[in-house]
């Protein structure tokens, strides 16, 4: 046991340093622990306390802050196992206090992070759980608020795939019993952590379940959004979906990638927002928010959405160069549907929406859509019940059918309606720098 309330404690062996015990600072200020070292293993039911009853305090854990703190010197790898507990919860007021879990090299990290809200007041903390190099995430993170606003975890190694775990229970990874609820310290437990029978084989903790180290449990996320925290999963290299997120709770989910964005299963969220940057974005997957905002904004490439994106009445947002829209021709379904009050904003350098079967491409219900595009865009059917504004830099293509409110469109190249019947209930206003061809059997009415 090593106590100093709200103080300070720092623990750095050099070489490697294994905590298997209870290092606390907790007080009426959570105070501040850094436990660091070339290696860093947290083992058997070590438990980390920087909990206040003003507000939660400091832990860092291999490293600071995207391992750029300075005077803290960064793990080459860092592993935290399954029944270790990292605290810093504010009791009465204040705000969840801040926990860092890094490394240079590869972080393994199945344990648990509390960094609660007051229960009468204040927000949730922060966490970054990450490696430099490699990510293997299994764990458990409530940054929740009873009185305030969640907090935010984030995830930033370099490449991230999310999947559905190695198939091993997370909770006994280390080797020891599982512990079904980690926050809530068991009649058996050594309250000081100094057993060594506690641990069975310590060792055990830094074993390698993932080979590849760039795993995150989609489980894992599930159960951190439906606690209403927010998750930023930042890689500086790719980022992909390749397991489905499910949640009942209002977290939002932001990806942000150096390089390019696939989501491959589907995402469902209860209200929260998804957003996704970097160069490529790609989804064959269903994307649902359930009245949560969709921004592919912060991309600089080309948007492929192969697959229905649904806000349930949030928001739509896109920005970067080709932008294609399109369903498999089997798919019934609309490729963007904002529901019943939401806008389609849409920026880029060129959209091309593909038909699928007779269904609109892009149905906003009765929101309004703005589209920007610096290239061309060509466009299937598409129902907005509000107004639509395009402003497109080359040419534009409608091959469907156009179901909307007023239309605005202006195109640097030529304006192409096709063969169809389109309602616009407000009129329209086309501007063209080249020709406008309206098809001999294309009816515009409103």
């Amino acid at each position: 046991l090593i106590q100093a309330a709200g103080g300070r404690v720092r623990i750095d062996a050099g070489g490697t340093t294994q905590v298997a015990g209870r290092v606390s600072t907790a007080g009426s200020r959570g105070g501040s622990i850094d436990i660091l070292g070339e290696t860093v293993q947290l083992t058997g039911r070590a438990v980390i306390d920087a909990s206040g009853s003003t507000g939660g305090g400091q832990i860092r854990i291999g490293g600071g802050y995207q391992g750029n703190e300075a005077g803290i010197r960064n793990a080459g790898s860092t592993t935290v196992g399954a029944d270790v507990r990292l605290l810093a919860d504010a009791g009465d007021s204040g705000d969840g206090g801040r926990v860092i879990v890094w490394s240079d090299g590869t972080t393994r990290f199945h344990g648990t992070i509390s960094a609660r809200g007051g229960s009468s007041s204040g927000d949730g903390g922060f966490a970054e759980v990450s490696g430099k190099r490699a990510l293997d995430f299994t764990g458990r993170v409530d940054l929740s608020a009873a009185a305030g606003n969640a907090g935010t975890l984030l995830l930033d190694p370099e490449d991230i795939v999310v999947d559905d775990g190695d198939g091993t229970d997370p909770d006994a990874a280390d080797g020891g019993d599982a512990d079904p609820d980690p926050l809530v310290a068991d009649a058996g437990d050594d309250p000081d952590n100094t057993d060594p029978a506690d641990d069975p084989d310590p060792a055990a903790d830094t074993t390698d379940p993932d080979a590849d180290g760039d795993s995150i449990d989609a489980d894992a996320i599930e159960e951190i959004l439906a606690g209403g925290t927010d998750v930023v999963m930042a890689a500086s290299g790719d980022v992909t979906v390749s397991s489905p997120i499910t949640i009942a709770g209002g977290g939002g989910l932001t990806i942000s990638a150096g390089g390019n964005v696939v989501v491959a299963q589907p995402v469902t969220l209860l209200g929260g927002s998804f957003t996704s940057g970097g160069v490529d974005f790609t989804n064959t997957a269903t994307i649902a928010t359930n009245g949560g905002d969709v921004s592919l904004a912060g991309h600089t490439g080309t948007i492929t959405i192969a697959a229905a994106i649904d806000t349930g009445g949030g928001n739509f947002y896109s920005a970067g160069t080709d932008f294609t829209a399109g369903l498999d021709p089997g798919d019934a379904g609309a490729v963007i549907d904002t529901a019943l009050v939401a806008d389609l904003n849409g920026s880029g350098a060129g959209l091309d929406t593909a038909p699928a079967a007779a269904q609109p491409v892009i149905d906003t219900g009765a929101g309004n859509a703005f589209i920007t595009q610096t290239g061309a865009v060509a466009v299937a059917s598409m129902r907005i019940g509000g107004d639509l504004v395009l402003e497109v830099g080359g040419d534009f293509t409608q091959s469907g059918v156009l179901d909307t409110g007023s239309l605005d469109l202006t195109a640097g190249g030529s304006i192409t309606v096709a063969d169809a019947v389109n309602t616009l209930t407000g009129g329209a206003n086309f501007t063209a720098s080249e020709n406008i061809t309206v098809a001999e059997n294309a009816t515009v009415s409103g």
